[in-house]
């Protein structure tokens, strides 16, 4: 009996090592980039590639009133800590909401990045993994590209930020990424909804942003041009007009309460929340912000894309069972008159094929021209007013099965003397589907 006793306690204490070995080798403090997929940009001369994340949700789109996934490029990355920055210019506010000297501690964006944009993008998980920095500020000596001195800006003090912008020597640093006095590198897209906050350029989708620091002095802001030149005054710019007969000269100030700068919110965030982000892939300053060629990325849900002439909303994710719906019709429908629209069945997004079981409400609302639209077979909803004043729609075809329901309203203002083709095997079934409420009219016809 003691024999066995001994035997069991030696099982005990040795079983004890094991554990206490294991749990120093695989401490979930010690983390390499590796560990998360990510790592810090590859930069040279002609290119930087960078990685990823999906973090919290902004509004972003044309035709899309809901939030979409941001996706963020990676700085750098130790451990756990990942520095990255929106990909996009995601808003257009003013540095200062007066013209007054102001640092970065006193002006009014910093107040809105870390109050306003903090509690709208992201959710209460999300802003726990939001790391605090230390932010340095630090002064800005401006000479102009002849070498003159132009003034200086003070930094003033420190600060600390969940949420903040990047500084001149930041936007300068090879680590993050950047490069060269004029690169694309820096240069930024804008979202559509930035741009209807007020953005001025010349161009289709760049963006003009700010940096944090004061400028050549400190009723000044510096910034990021559209072009990727860091600048700390105001600077005269020259674009090709609409006839390309010659340039037009504008100049495009600084002033801390301009309005029409944009703004890229850079923070840091602990990777080990690992159920508040999602790894983007791979994207180059070449392909300006186009995925890297073979890159694979499951998106995150409400992720919204463009696939030929209709858009699509994510409402399932994964790599094999992702769904999306038809969030709507694309305006090149109208303008080239397109009179049949076909629905597929699956669209593929960056890699992946996901299923089109739903349209969203008010997905076909006003397209005016369409005439004939094929449902494709994995279609289970229909959204409210889906189709609503699609006057000349004389034709739909159902090709799936699966249909669940048809909200209100979908069909209102249809050709009434429309017809619907549906299955055979669902006639009875979808015939009680398109009741008054749909807008279904007693001239219009459903048949096999």
């Amino acid at each position: 009996m003691r024999r066995l006793q001994k035997i069991l306690m030696r099982l005990v204490i040795c079983c004890s090592i094991c554990l206490l070995v294991y749990s120093k080798t695989n401490d979930s403090s010690v983390v390499h980039a590796n560990d998360y997929g990510i790592s810090n940009p590859t930069y040279t001369d002609e290119d930087t590639v960078w990685d990823t994340v999906y973090f919290g949700y902004y509004y972003q789109s044309q035709y899309n009133n809901k939030k979409e996934p941001i996706r963020w490029k990676v700085l750098s990355v130790d451990g756990n800590d990942a520095f990255i920055m929106a990909e996009q210019c995601l808003d257009c506010l003013p540095y200062n909401s007066i013209y007054e000297d102001v640092t970065w501690e006193t002006c009014s964006l910093r107040k809105w990045l870390n109050e306003d944009f903090y509690n709208t993008a992201f959710t209460t998980l999300e802003k726990a993994a939001i790391i605090s920095t230390n932010v340095v500020n630090d002064d800005t000596v401006s000479y102009c590209p002849n070498g003159i001195y132009q003034g200086t800006g003070v930094g003033g003090n420190n600060t600390s930020d969940r949420i903040y912008l990047l500084s001149v020597d930041e936007a300068n640093n090879k680590q993050y990424g950047f490069g060269g006095y004029i690169t694309r590198t820096r240069g930024v897209e804008k979202t559509y909804y930035a741009g209807e906050q007020g953005i001025s350029t010349k161009y289709k989708t760049e963006a003009n942003v700010w940096l944090r620091s004061p400028g050549s002095d400190n009723k000044l802001a510096s910034f990021i041009s559209t072009s990727g030149q860091i600048y700390t005054n105001e600077v005269t710019m020259k674009y090709s007009n609409d006839s390309m007969e010659g340039y037009i000269e504008y100049t495009l100030n600084n002033h801390v309460d301009t309005s029409s700068m944009g703004v890229q919110p850079v923070l840091h965030i602990d990777l080990s929340y690992t159920k508040v982000w999602r790894n983007g892939g791979k994207i180059s300053s070449k392909a300006w912000g186009e995925d890297v060629k073979g890159t694979k990325v499951v998106v995150p849900k409400n992720y919204f894309i463009k696939i030929n002439d209709l858009y699509y909303r994510v409402t399932k994710t994964g790599k094999k069972n992702g769904e999306v719906e038809v969030a709507r019709w694309d305006n090149i429908i109208s303008h080239y008159a397109v009179q049949r629209v076909e629905i597929p069945k699956s669209v593929n997004i960056k890699g992946y094929t996901y299923k089109v079981t739903g349209i969203g409400d008010k997905a076909f609302d006003q397209c005016k021209n369409m005439k004939t639209l094929i449902i494709g077979s994995n279609v289970k909803k229909i959204g409210e007013n889906a189709f609503l004043n699609c006057k000349k729609l004389k034709m739909i075809e159902i090709k799936s099965s699966k249909l669940k329901s048809v909200g209100k309203n979908a069909l209102k203002g249809i050709n009434k003397k429309a017809t619907i083709k549906v299955p055979k095997k669902q006639y009875k079934k979808y015939k009680k589907l398109f009741k008054s409420k749909t807008g279904y009219k007693k001239t219009m016809k459903i048949r096999k």
